[in-house]
């Protein structure tokens, strides 16, 4: 309220007591949050665009005995959004999620993912082998990519290193950038190592 265009001093000062409560209000309601484990919001896991997910995959070597074959790095098996709409994809350390979760194969296998159709691609995203119990060291390190348009002549895009992975219950893998977008349908990847020195290698999800 105004007297001939002045404001009255009880007002003046009620504002000023009022905003700072209200701020202090607020810093209440951080602090609890905070006491209650509350993090800040995680980035969405999509840097390199929205996911492609290839139609078909493929594997030299898979453990096919356990269910462990190449289909499986592209079912979402034990993977998916920590909550709908975080925009944020972890994989599980439950191998045997939906009967069976990742990839399994020889040391040095190949693996081949056909996309349906020819995209720009400027990368993938990796979720490297996530088992528990120190098997997580059958995870990919060293990996050659090669690109081809009819799944015949491929040729080469860059080689790069993966992570290993956490073995933790969310695991939020990793994005991987080309050095130049790649047209093309096929994809091959070569394992060069992996974080075991042999034996086997795995993948739990990929998608480009």
């Amino acid at each position: 309220m105004t007297i001939r265009g002045r404001e009255r001093p009880w007002r003046r000062t009620a504002l000023l007591w009022l905003v700072p409560s209200s701020l202090a209000g607020l810093g209440f309601v951080v602090a609890a949050l905070r006491a209650q484990g509350g993090t800040p919001a995680s980035a969405p896991t999509q840097t390199l665009g929205a996911f492609i997910t290839p139609v078909d995959a493929s594997a030299s070597s898979a453990q096919e005995g356990a269910g462990r074959t190449a289909r499986k790095l592209i079912d979402g098996s034990g993977w998916g959004e920590t909550v709908p709409g975080s925009g944020v994809y972890v994989h599980t350390n439950n191998v045997y999620e939906g009967g069976a979760s990742m990839w399994n194969g020889a040391w040095d296998a190949s693996l081949v993912f056909d996309l349906g159709k020819a995209y720009r691609v400027r990368g993938f995203y990796a979720w490297n082998y996530n088992e528990g119990g120190g098997w997580n060291s059958r995870g990919v390190k060293g990996l050659e990519v090669l690109a081809s348009p009819d799944g015949k002549a491929f040729a080469p895009v860059g080689s790069f290193t993966l992570a290993q992975a956490t073995a933790d219950a969310e695991y939020r893998g990793q994005a991987v950038a080309f050095a130049r977008p790649v047209r093309a349908r096929f994809f091959r990847f070569r394992i060069r190592s992996n974080y075991r020195g042999g034996e086997m290698s795995g993948l739990s999800e990929v998608r480009f």
